[in-house]
């Protein structure tokens, strides 16, 4: 099977990259932030170490019940190389926690700053952590979107995922701090 990705040393040690000569129509821009489109410029894609509560503020993920801080707490005692974050020019734009439990991954926290949105970030950092859960052996990815977020919706059946008509209960087992959006 062909990577999506390959691997290069940056700053914080080893990144999963995109290589333009394994996802053909991907290529690194020059100047990232001087082109208007920048539809075939590669993240870097590395662990997260910190800065994305203001992305997710941006893209309206944080709501009161749900506290960012203890998320990434808990996150970061789970499956810490699922939690990833996609860099342009050295500056955090894509963030995804990807999970596993041994039966199911599961993906959270997919977000790409809105001014970033629709240049195929979101479709890089979903297939490295999709790969990160194959390589882990993983079947099989479930994801919750709120019924309201119908772009987000859109996006993931153009990459690949279905209704599965099912309905997602839950429970709240810890309630946090409530957190300030």
């Amino acid at each position: 099977m062909i990577s999506r990705f390959s691997l290069t040393t940056c700053n914080s040690g080893i990144c999963p990259v995109f290589s333009s000569r394994e996802v053909p129509g991907w290529r690194m821009a020059n100047n990232v932030f001087g082109r208007t489109n920048v539809k075939n410029t590669r993240l870097q894609i590395r662990p997260y170490q910190t800065g994305v509560i203001d992305l997710w503020r941006a893209c309206n993920l944080i709501v009161p019940w749900n506290n960012p801080v203890s998320d990434i707490e808990r996150k970061l005692q789970v499956n810490p190389e699922l939690f990833l974050v996609g860099l342009l020019a050295g500056k955090i734009v894509a963030t995804v926690f990807g999970g596993y439990d041994g039966h199911r991954g599961w993906i959270n926290y997919l977000a790409v700053y809105p001014d970033h949105q629709r240049q195929g970030f979101g479709r890089q950092i979903v297939a490295v952590v999709e790969d990160k859960l194959r390589a882990m052996g993983c079947p099989k990815i479930n994801l919750q979107v709120r019924e309201s977020n119908t772009g987000v919706i859109s996006f993931y059946k153009a990459v690949g995922y279905t209704d599965d008509a099912v309905i997602s209960l839950g429970k709240r087992l810890v309630d946090d701090p409530e957190y300030d959006a």
